[in-house]
């Protein structure tokens, strides 16, 4: 007979050895990092890298995730114009991205965040998921088009019309107010936004948009969107111009489409 521990060893190794959890794995971690409708042989691709990574091992997930990003499905700009094209950023990957994008920073670099406000806007909070099954499951069909096309669409599981706007409220926070990040812990000092180098490109907006569009659209920016953003930037012409023109810019794209959803 076996110990308690080498029975439970012995169970996860069938069930590592399954056929099925190369495609399980795959397809989930692909949702995450590329697209919510990963075709059929974009997750076999990636399956085989699972079952084996060149080198006889099973369950490389370096293998995996290099799989995943350097496929065709992931890298063909052709397909950005696919209706199966596309996932929603969650509310984390946005937050994320936003503070590497523009090198926030911090004194003693400690960037603590009680998350308090952040959860309750988003819906998202550390370590907080609901279940765990995470914040939303992987099959999820919001009504309307994307559920008519017979698409699965998870992060807008939390995406509703108190999120939505507080996602708003956040990146404002951030954008506008710098309030990038806030501890509970005493003498922390405040996270800073770091937009100095962006204050340089602000006399000329359209200059200013497209180092935007590049630091968060990968530049994708769609032409109305850009028109939008650019008569509100033309319109601040205060003596500290500079300063506001980054800031609403930032916000602007943040809140948009283009950037909500990564392609």
């Amino acid at each position: 007979g076996q110990s308690g521990l080498e029975d439970i060893e012995s169970a996860i190794d069938v069930l590592f050895n399954h056929p099925n959890v190369g495609p399980f794995i795959s397809r989930r971690l692909i949702q995450r990092l590329v697209k919510s409708n990963p075709s059929a042989q974009y997750i076999e691709r990636v399956s085989l890298t699972f079952n084996d990574n060149g080198m006889g091992v099973r369950g490389d997930l370096a293998a995996v995730i290099k799989a995943i990003l350097l496929d065709e499905e992931a890298r063909d700009c052709a397909r950005m114009e696919d209706s199966d094209s596309g996932k929603l950023r969650e509310p984390f990957v946005r937050y994320t991205h936003f503070a590497r994008a523009l090198h926030t920073e911090q004194y003693y670099d400690r960037f603590w965040n009680a998350g308090y406000n952040f959860w309750q806007s988003t819906g998202q909070g550390v370590f907080a998921a609901k279940s765990v099954f995470n914040f939303f499951l992987p099959d999820f069909q919001p009504n309307g088009l994307i559920a008519d096309a017979g698409l699965v669409a998870p992060e807008f599981q939390i995406h509703n019309s108190r999120t939505s706007i507080g996602m708003l409220n956040e990146i404002n926070r951030w954008a506008v107010y710098n309030a990038v990040m806030y501890s509970w812990e005493e003498n922390n000092p405040e996270v800073i936004l770091n937009i100095d180098n962006l204050r340089a490109y602000a006399r000329d907006t359209e200059v200013l948009i497209n180092k935007l569009d590049m630091l968060f659209t990968h530049g994708q920016l769609t032409d109305r969107t850009r028109m939008l953003i650019k008569d509100a930037l033309d319109a601040l012409i205060y003596s500290d111009f500079r300063e506001q023109r980054v800031r609403l810019g930032i916000y602007l794209i943040l809140i948009s489409p283009d950037y909500a959803v990564l392609k």
